[in-house]
């Protein structure tokens, strides 16, 4: 398992030095009760708070504030000034995560990047558990992105759900820029369980147990009324008796679904296909839950090392 290390964070632009601070929105847009530190993002927006709660929050800032501050020999008190080399989108989201209001909705995974990358290095255990329960809501924009995060953050939950839904692609098409950093092990067994899966799948097209009668197939007796030919399956033993006839479309439909579920193990793979067989779906919906069934049974391994 590799070693914990923090998402990959793209360093926030710069803003020209002569741009003027401005007020960040509510509620860190005022001198408050209690208020008695600035922190001024990369991009100039000053957030008016509170050294006792990043304080609570924060043993980064905790231990930040007992170093004396410079003074400027003012007699005038003022609110001192911390910069902080985050935007302000990202520390507005770092902050509500950490004061007593309703945690942000973090619902991108750049959101999620962002504020789980800073919660890490400010020590920050709320936004980062705001982060990787947000993990979960957007795993559907990136599933190897989030699996790799899941990873780095031992959590399993997160692995598993992500794996999951990596089985309506193939393998081919796993890439994110959050695999950088990423331990080939979790990876590799990623790809195993992806790779079983898809023989499980694939091998749903050769089997007859799960066939039912339906209107375009049937164990009895078939003919080719109404321009339909019925045609016996292509498997089957010339001697039996009680061989499957189909209408002409669903063999080569069944081989091209095969080709399909051996490199994405998923009922997606087969129903969404080119309104089979004159716009019938019920042979493909019964296929497709055959699928989901033998896929569901492959043992998903552990992905996080849990010492």
């Amino acid at each position: 398992m590799a070693e914990a290390s923090t998402p990959v964070a793209v360093p926030p632009q710069m803003p020209p030095s002569d741009i003027q601070p401005r007020t960040a929105d509510a509620p860190f847009n005022a001198e408050k009760a209690g208020v008695d530190v600035i922190l001024r993002s990369s991009d100039k927006v000053d957030f008016y708070t509170h050294k006792l709660v990043l304080s609570l929050a924060s043993p980064f800032f905790e231990t930040a504030f007992l170093v004396p501050q410079p003074t400027d020999g003012s007699t005038t008190p003022s609110i001192p000034v911390v910069d902080i080399p985050e935007d302000s989108h990202a520390l507005g989201l770092l902050l509500r995560c950490c004061y007593p209001l309703r945690p942000p909705t973090l619902s991108t995974l750049a959101d999620v990047r962002c504020v789980l990358h800073a919660a890490l290095k400010y020590e920050m255990d709320a936004a980062r558990a705001v982060a990787e329960t947000s993990l979960k809501d957007v795993v559907d924009e990136d599933p190897v992105g989030v699996f790799a995060i899941g990873c780095k953050c031992n959590r399993e939950d997160v692995c598993q759900l992500a794996a999951k839904r990596l089985l309506a692609y193939s393998l081919q098409s796993f890439e994110s820029e959050e695999l950088h950093g990423l331990s080939a092990y979790p990876y590799n067994k990623l790809m195993q369980w992806h790779a079983r899966c898809c023989t499980a799948a694939s091998g749903t097209t050769s089997r007859r147990d799960w066939f039912r009668n339906c209107e375009v197939l049937t164990n009895g007796t078939g003919n080719c009324s109404s321009g339909v030919c019925w045609v016996r399956d292509p498997l089957a033993d010339s001697e039996r008796s009680d061989q499957w006839l189909a209408h002409q479309a669903l063999w080569p439909y069944l081989r091209r679904a095969q080709l399909a579920l051996q490199s994405c193990p998923s009922s997606v793979s087969d129903i969404a296909s080119e309104a089979v067989l004159g716009g019938r779906l019920d042979f493909s919906e019964m296929l497709g839950r055959e699928v989901d069934r033998v896929v569901s049974e492959v043992p998903i391994p552990k992905f996080c090392d849990t010492k």
